[in-house]
């Protein structure tokens, strides 16, 4: 094998240009290919960072009447009654849908801060615990206004100040204890939320009033199908006669939840990437195979006189098969470069939002799939000019080498070739315009969200930030 590496060195040595354009080529080929799996990987394959995410789940509602809505909010009310009587959950929480504005004083200028309601059990149910401090329990319940701060607030807003735990922030003008802040990697929806206000029972908002989406962790062996059908059983017994009874609730695993805040055919749109540069990967293995065929039939002459001293079919092909692979592999370390600068550029751009969770790099597993890639792409553009450079006798060889002709063989394997670029390259072109169809289908595409409820829940936020806007202009 060393023998074989240090020959094909010499050879490309001879005919660097050859040797340049096809690491150019795979270069390009494996470096789309490894950036596009290290998307696929952080975006569908990751699960979300929280413990045991399998279990976790999203519970929302969905209209009887209207297919479209599948994730409407779900009033407290009917959360407090999955707590008491569903038995398909371990733990199940509350969380608001959208981040309420909150005042923030005494501390700098005053400035609207977002917030998400929480109920005690939301970290609790997640299985994260704060970096510093403390999460909400429920002796909490009964201290008044507390809070849990994201790490990024912390330092950014609050100056990273250690001793906050335990102190109290103005919100709204009233006091709030800081309980804890979390670590710097926690995340959830909505992203970025600067702090987690904890519902408690002397909040002056209707339990009928305050919609969101409760999360839950399954009990061992519980699917899916089955938590849902328990809770449609209690909320009809619950919603008989008032306004939510053309809802039913609907239970999602919390990673399909998270892609689907992120986009809504988002799976679908990173499958079709996938598959497009994946074309574009053999499409350049076949142009190399061409380029490599056509320099095999011009070392026509060599591979007979090699064959006369006595190295058989298989040394032949062993031997075109190293130089792919020292070729594959050049291509491939230039192509982890490649990849680390699109990377680099795609989370810069952010052409898409990242579900939550997300860690889009390109980590060990993503250098393990471009070795395997690596070696594939060899075998692909490798074989064809291996078969070819060794079936031919010794005496056609040397007769074909002396007229300089390519023999009629690799006429009909290079027009074979030819043949699939075209193919691979037309359903490329098709890819591509379906891609670009769904994407527009996407950009007109509902959300989901009931729009008066929205309205009327941010409703009492605004007419808030009016009043203080006025008050402070007085002052």
């Amino acid at each position: 094998m060393a023998q074989d590496l240090r020959y094909a060195w010499r050879i490309f040595r001879k005919s660097p240009g050859i040797a340049g354009i096809v690491i150019f080529t795979l270069a390009l080929g494996i470096g789309a290919n490894t950036a596009v799996f290290s998307v696929v990987r952080g975006v569908l394959l990751q699960p979300p960072p929280y413990k045991d995410p399998a279990r976790l789940v999203d519970i929302f509602e969905a209209s009887l009447h209207n297919p479209s809505i599948d994730r409407g909010g779900t009033p407290y009310s009917d959360f407090e009654e999955y707590r008491r009587h569903a038995r398909s959950f371990e733990n199940i929480a509350f969380v608001t849908l959208w981040s309420p504005w909150n005042l923030l004083t005494g501390r700098g200028p005053t400035r609207p801060v977002a917030s998400v309601v929480v109920n005690e059990d939301f970290f609790a149910t997640l299985g994260v615990s704060a970096a510093r401090g403390r999460t909400f329990e429920r002796d909490d319940l009964l201290r008044g206004c507390s809070v849990v701060l994201n790490d990024g607030f912390w330092r950014s807003t609050l100056g990273g100040d250690p001793a906050i735990v335990g102190k109290s922030l103005a919100l709204n003008h009233h006091a709030c204890t800081v309980l804890g802040i979390m670590p710097a990697g926690f995340d959830f929806s909505p992203p970025r939320t600067p702090l987690w206000v904890l519902f408690t029972p002397d909040d002056p908002r209707p339990r009928d009033h305050l919609l969101g989406h409760c999360i839950a962790r399954l009990k061992p062996g519980v699917s899916v199908e089955r938590a849902q059908s328990e809770l449609a059983v209690l909320r009809r017994e619950v919603r008989q006669a008032d306004a939510y009874r053309d809802y039913k609730p609907v239970v999602f695993r919390l990673q399909d939840q998270f892609l689907f805040q992120a986009g809504k055919n988002l799976r679908a749109t990173l499958g079709l990437l996938a598959a497009a540069v994946a074309l574009v990967l053999l499409i350049a293995c076949l142009n190399v195979a061409n380029l490599l065929l056509a320099r095999s039939s011009a070392r026509t002459r060599e591979f007979a006189v090699r064959a006369a001293l006595g190295s058989g079919r298989a040394r032949l092909v062993r031997q075109l098969l190293v130089e792919g692979l020292l070729l594959a592999g050049i291509g491939g370390a230039a192509g982890v470069m490649v990849a680390v600068g699109m990377v680099k550029y795609f989370l810069h751009a952010n052409p898409i939002q990242l579900p939550i969770g997300s860690d889009v790099s390109v980590n060990l597993p993503v250098l393990l799939f471009t070795a395997l890639l690596t070696m594939a792409t060899a075998l692909v553009f490798g074989i064809a000019p291996a078969w070819s450079g060794s079936r031919t006798g010794v005496s056609t060889a040397l007769h074909a080498a002396g007229r300089g002709s390519i023999s009629s063989g690799n006429h009909r394997l290079t027009r074979v070739l030819i043949t699939a670029e075209i193919s691979l390259s037309l359903m490329l072109l098709s890819g591509a315009s379906l891609l670009m169809r769904k994407r527009v289908e996407d950009g007109h595409s509902a959300f989901g969200l009931r729009p008066r409820t929205l309205s009327i829940h941010l409703r009492p936020f605004a007419r808030a930030l009016l009043r203080e806007r006025r008050r402070t202009r007085i002052l």
